[in-house]
């Protein structure tokens, strides 16, 4: 946004009862809130890589490959 437009929004906010002026800043709250990442970050879990033995691995794969491939039809009626 220009400097221009800022002013102007800054007019029209101003302009608004008090009340509607706090849901304006709730709104702009949640705005920045909802533009940030949730969950950790995946660098903080390296220290992780390589401690699920192979074993373990291949029948999570197999899990999931096996779940995966099934379509419960009747539960998406």
């Amino acid at each position: 946004m220009t400097t221009q437009q800022i002013e102007e929004l800054a007019r029209q906010v101003e302009s608004l009862p008090s009340q509607q002026q706090r849901e304006v800043a709730d709104f702009v709250a949640f705005l920045k809130t909802r533009s940030k990442p949730r969950g950790t970050p995946g660098h903080t879990l390296n220290h992780l890589i390589g401690s699920i033995p192979s074993e373990d691995l291949k029948e999570i794969m197999d899990a999931v490959n096996e779940d995966c491939s099934q379509i419960d039809w009747e539960r998406w009626k």
